[in-house]
């Protein structure tokens, strides 16, 4: 089973990817698949001509399904990357009872240094999380009113 840990990885992002990103992959594999039934009935009627140009059609189609499955594979890790900054950083502010965005990112980062150059995101996902915190602890009080 080793041998299809790629495929499995693969078929996981795909399965995760947005709709944009599956339909971008879509066209290429409709001209690959058109490309093949003209190479075949090139090489059959044995046309050099179009042998050729179909085999160069192929070959992009092919390299453009592969940069569309590494755009998906590199979004994918992205996400990841976001998840798990996004889970160390409820942690972290679980802690920490202060609401001040640039102290709880400076201290965030002193911690966790690797983020260092990920401040930007950083910054965006403690506005997100205070954001949402703000709103469950209005609602909290819209309910006991």
């Amino acid at each position: 089973m080793p041998r299809f840990s790629r495929c499995r990885s693969l078929l996981c992002e795909l399965s995760t990817s947005p709709v944009v990103e599956k339909l971008s992959l879509l066209l290429p594999v409709l001209v690959l698949i058109i490309d093949i039934v003209l190479i075949e009935h090139a090489v059959r009627i044995n046309e050099q001509y179009i042998i050729f140009f179909t085999s160069v059609l192929f070959s992009l189609s092919v390299t453009e399904i592969l940069i569309v499955l590494s755009e998906i594979h590199t979004n994918y890790q992205k996400n990841i990357g976001l998840k798990t900054l996004t889970a160390k950083l409820s942690d972290f502010m679980a802690h920490k009872k202060g609401k001040n965005v640039k102290i709880l990112v400076s201290q965030f980062i002193e911690r966790h240094p690797e983020y260092l150059s990920n401040r930007d995101e950083v910054y965006q996902i403690v506005c997100k999380i205070l954001r949402e915190h703000e709103q469950s602890n209005s609602r909290k009080t819209q309910k006991n009113k």
